[in-house]
């Protein structure tokens, strides 16, 4: 359901500006409301930004680029000016879908436009945001299965991106799942988030040495959303990046270097 109340202030950790990624692929009602449901958690605003591709109009202006259709197999002259109409009806909808969710959950947004390589363009774009959201274009829905926020461990210290996990899988009814590197039998970020303010949390490590490991494992947990701090070497290669959103079927959420380190809580 979506949150159509003002924006909450019962705990002290405030996200100030949430980046909403889309691209060519467009979005879905449920995924929008509920990227507007995680910023009232998070007394957020929303930033929306559509990418065009530009790969996508270039490939258009070929002479020997066709489209397929899905159902028929057929096919037929693809042109720049067809994309470009695709491109304008898209931005149109996702504006309207936008505005009407913000006017329904109070919660401030805006949309804009721009044009080139996703993951790229989106980091550049969003320097003033604390959180970066890719949402998925379609969904695997495992029935039956406890569903996670998995966290991608750089290594680093990783209590205020853990915190920001165990928020979030608090509200929506989920258990936190950590994928590092190297695994350590005690850890003291865990044993705090687990000792205090979430009981009803299961928390689990599983050790990945590369992302065809991550991907493999990851394959059998029913995964709500995945989690990568922006330090992390994932976002150096765009082409893992986009195999993790095609194998996992997940929305991706970037956490940047300037999230306010002040404690959550998890107060009802």
């Amino acid at each position: 359901m979506a949150a159509k109340k003002p924006m909450n202030t019962n705990h002290d950790y405030r996200i100030e500006r949430i980046v909403l990624a889309f691209d060519s692929s467009g979005c879905n009602h449920f995924t929008i409301e509920h990227i507007f449901n995680i910023a009232g958690y998070l007394n957020s605003t929303i930033q929306a930004i559509y990418i065009e591709d530009n790969n996508l109009l270039n490939a258009a202006g070929l002479p020997f680029t066709r489209e397929v259709a899905l159902h028929t197999a057929q096919t037929r002259k693809l042109d720049s000016q067809q994309i470009t109409r695709h491109f304008n009806k898209l931005a149109s909808q996702l504006r309207s879908m936008l505005e009407t969710q913000s006017q329904a959950a109070n919660i401030p947004s805006s949309f804009r436009v721009t044009r080139g390589p996703m993951l790229q363009t989106i980091l550049q774009e969003s320097n003033n945001a604390q959180l970066v959201y890719l949402p998925a274009v379609s969904r695997i829905v495992q029935a039956g299965k406890r569903k996670y926020v998995v966290y991608i461990s750089d290594n680093k210290s990783d209590l205020i991106q853990l915190r920001l996990c165990a928020f979030l899988a608090s509200k929506f009814k989920l258990d936190v799942l950590i994928v590092r590197e190297n695994i350590t039998p005690q850890n003291p970020d865990l044993n705090e988030l687990s000792n205090s303010n979430y009981p009803d949390i299961q928390f689990h490590q599983v050790q990945a040495e590369n992302i065809t490991t991550m991907i493999n494992q990851l394959k059998h947990v029913a995964v709500e959303l995945l989690v990568i701090p922006e330090t992390h070497p994932l976002l150096q290669q765009p082409d893992q990046i986009q195999r993790i959103i095609n194998n996992l079927k997940c929305d991706i959420m970037v956490s940047r270097g300037q999230i306010d380190a002040t404690p959550l809580t998890n107060k009802q």
